[in-house]
């Protein structure tokens, strides 16, 4: 669920790139089965978020962007 949700991040917030995070993962991770499974789980999560529609936290469908 923690890959799914940094992938979520990866695309809504863009602020870094979703491949930096495989590269990064590759670096750290050396067991291949878990680094596939990493990588489609953040895939997983940049793919929602670009369907999932933008939601204030009042949930009125408004984009809300953070700035800081």
């Amino acid at each position: 669920a923690n890959m799914v949700m940094l992938g979520a991040l990866v695309e809504r917030t863009g602020s870094i790139r979703a491949e930096t995070v495989f590269s990064t993962l590759t670096q750290v991770i050396k067991n291949e089965k878990l680094l596939d499974i990493d990588r489609r789980a953040i895939t997983a999560g940049v793919e929602f978020a670009r369907q999932a529609p933008r939601q204030t936290a009042a949930g009125q469908g408004a984009t809300h962007e953070i700035t800081g």
